[in-house]
């Protein structure tokens, strides 16, 4: 069954950067660590007892992305953008 999300409302903009890690008992990259910054605009992530969720949008096009950043717009919500990308060795 599908719970209904009440979504966060950060404090500020802000910008940061962070890693995903592979989760070797699930054999997944399943871990996102959120970045004090992160918890700084979103105090509610803080308390230990809550039960957060996500919904997450991929689209394929910028057309796509568009559409569903209008979606969101009409219904007062605005987004974390994250970009995945591979760390290039030096």
């Amino acid at each position: 069954m599908k719970k209904e999300l009440s979504y966060l409302q950060p404090i500020e903009s802000i910008q940061v950067n962070g890693k995903i890690s592979y989760k070797e008992e699930l054999r997944a990259w399943g871990l996102i660590q959120l970045r004090k910054e992160i918890l700084g605009v979103f105090p509610q992530l803080k308390e230990r007892r809550g039960n957060f969720g996500y919904t997450m949008f991929y689209n394929r096009s910028p057309k796509e992305m568009k559409k569903t950043l209008d979606e969101l717009d009409k219904k007062g919500l605005v987004p974390i953008l994250l970009l995945l990308g591979k760390v290039k060795d030096n």
